[in-house]
Parts: C-alpha cells; structure tokens; sequence
C-alpha cells in the first residue's frame, strides 16, 4: 500500500473517530441537560404536591416521569400525584408496576394504602399499611415504619375502630424509645381506651422529661379517664407552672377538680358524703331533664328523694339516687344540655 493511500486511511480513521466522540459527547450533554431537566420538573412537583396542588403537580410530574422511565422516584411521585387528583386507575397501573418488580417497596406500599383509603377499600388499605411498614425502605427504615404506622394509627382514630387501634398502638408501644413517638402513642391509648398504659408512659416519659408541660397535661388527660381526678388535677397544676396562660390546661384543671369533689364512687367516702354527692347528681340531672321538657315518671321519685327532711343517709340510700339519676340520665332526649360535669360522671358511673 502506497504511502499516500495509507496517509488518507489514517485521516479517514480520525475523522470517523472524532464525528463518533462528538457523538457520545453531543449524547452526553442531551442526556444531562434531560436529567437536569427531569429533576428540575420534579423538584416543581413534588412543591406542588406539598402545597396541595395534586392537579398541577400531575403535568409536571408526569413529563419528569416521561423523561426518566426508569426513575423510580418520579414514578412514586406521580402515583402520589395522581392519587390526590382522583385519577386512581392511573396511579394504581404505576404502582402495581413497582410492587411487581419489588414486592416489598415499602414507600409504593404506602401510597397503595393511601390510594385504597382514597377509593375506600378498607381491607386492602390495612394490608397495605402493614406491608409499608415491614417493608423496605431507602433510608431511616425504623423512622420511616413508624411514621406509616402512625399514619394508619390515625386512619383507625378516624374510624372509630378502638380495637384495631389498640392493637396497632401496643405494637408501637413495644418498638419504639422515640420519646415524641411514644408520646403520641400515649395520647391515642386514651382515645383506644387504655388510659392506664397511657399514663404508665407518660409517667416513664416525665422521668426524663419532668418539666415538659404536654407530658404533664396528657397524663392529666389519661388520670382523669381512669376516674381519678384529684391525680388529673394535680398532673395539669404541674402543668400551668410552666404554662400558667394556657385555657385549655385551666379548663381542664378546673373540670377535673368540680369532678373530684362531686365523685362518689371513691371507697374512702364516708356513706353521708357519699349520699350527699348523689343527692346533687340527682338534682342536677332532674334540673337537666326537666328543663328539656322531659315528662319522665321517675322525676316525681326523684323530687319525694330530694324533698326528705331527714333521710337515709346509708349507702343504699345513695346507691338508690344514683340509680335513678342513671335512669333519668339515660332516658333524656339526645340534645338535652347538661352542667359539663355531668356527662363525665354519667360515663362513669355507667361502668
């Protein structure tokens, strides 16, 4: 081969291998201003999302995800998108695409869960929650299970389904040290109705905590469901030491305190003190129904009760105006109004 010839080969070679590296540097620089911009429309989404904006954010979204298939991220986050728009079959298609690949994705779990309460099917929101929260996540696994927990905790508080609740918070109870975790734990374990583990945690969270005013008001909160008012009293006095402006705290106090002295059923009672609180619950409750325009026969035993001038004053006595305060209490019309201490006292007496 003659040198010129194999001179134009060469020149030729270089020319196809510079056109071929500014091809994959062209390629790169595409790619990168994409990705950039990919991330840029996803940063304006998911603000967009945080706002509560799930119609705009979907657009944006849904070019992010456009651009990067394979991004799992934008992915989620227009499922999400989709879902607080109502556009549940789109979302469920997206996410049924990850859990394929990946069962056990926790944070796709979670927006299933999200996207079944959405189209209220109970059962498969449960289901859902629970394999979010035993599920793999990319980071901060322990926070990020208990932050799903707690997310379904409060569906259940929603519901009203005490039960599951329970259930749900004693497993919480038994995982977590988190003190803001368990502090919330403690105020759901009042509303599930166990205010007796409620104020154990409390207890234990003030051992660390002994100033902290929220603590204190919800062990008053937890003492005072259990009945015992003079602890919820003391518990919220703590408390306005460090929050001596706070209403509700006041509130509480003082409510808790009118209980404590109008209570019967503590076994310490002498039998006259306990009479003579049956006697004002009795008055209270006739007053109540009476001004409702209740026409109850028992209110005429109720006035002969209040009438006697010298009564029994054994415990029998009291237990018999209690039994008709419960009747007169129970068989009132649904709107009738009531000094606040009344209804308190009725629940527990009820017990």
């Amino acid at each position: 081969m003659t040198r010129p010839r194999l001179t134009l080969l060469f020149l030729i070679a270089a020319v196809i291998a510079g056109v071929y590296s500014l091809d994959v540097v062209l390629e790169r620089v595409e790619a990168a201003e994409l990705h950039s911009e990919a991330q840029s429309l996803y940063t304006q989404g998911t603000k967009l999302l945080a706002a509560s904006h799930p119609a705009q954010a979907v657009e944006v979204l849904q070019r992010a995800h456009a651009m990067e298939r394979g991004s799992r991220q934008y992915q989620l986050a227009y499922a999400e998108a989709l879902t607080g728009a109502a556009q549940y079959q789109q979302a469920s298609d997206l996410l049924a695409d990850i859990v394929q690949r990946a069962p056990n994705d926790a944070q796709a779990n979670l927006l299933l869960a999200r996207l079944a309460r959405a189209r209220n099917d109970l059962p498969n929101e449960m289901a859902y929650y629970h394999r979010a929260i035993y599920g793999v996540w990319d980071r901060d696994s322990v926070i990020q299970a208990n932050h799903a927990r707690m997310e379904w905790i409060r569906e259940l508080v929603a519901r009203g389904d005490r039960r599951l609740l329970l259930g749900e918070l004693l497993q919480l109870d038994a995982q977590t040290q988190d003190p803001a975790v368990l502090q919330q734990v403690a105020h759901y374990l009042v509303i599930a109705g166990a205010p007796n583990r409620a104020a154990e945690v409390y207890r234990t969270l003030l051992e660390t905590h002994p100033d902290d005013a929220t603590l204190e008001e919800g062990l008053g909160q937890a003492e005072a469901a259990l009945g015992q008012y003079g602890s919820a009293q003391h518990a919220y006095q703590r408390a306005l030491r460090t929050h001596p402006d706070d209403a509700d705290i006041r509130h509480d106090m003082q409510l808790a305190r009118a209980l404590s002295e109008i209570d019967p059923t503590p076994r310490s009672l002498p039998s006259r003190e306990k009479y003579d609180r049956s006697v004002s619950i009795l008055r209270m409750v006739r007053d109540s129904v009476t001004a409702c325009g209740s026409k109850a026969s028992e209110l005429d035993d109720a006035d002969r009760l209040l009438k006697l001038k010298h009564p029994d004053t054994s415990n029998e006595a009291a237990e018999e105006g209690l039994q008709l305060a419960e009747t007169l209490w129970r068989d009132r019309p649904a709107d009738c109004p009531a000094p606040e201490v009344l209804p308190v006292l009725m629940r527990k007496l009820a017990q």
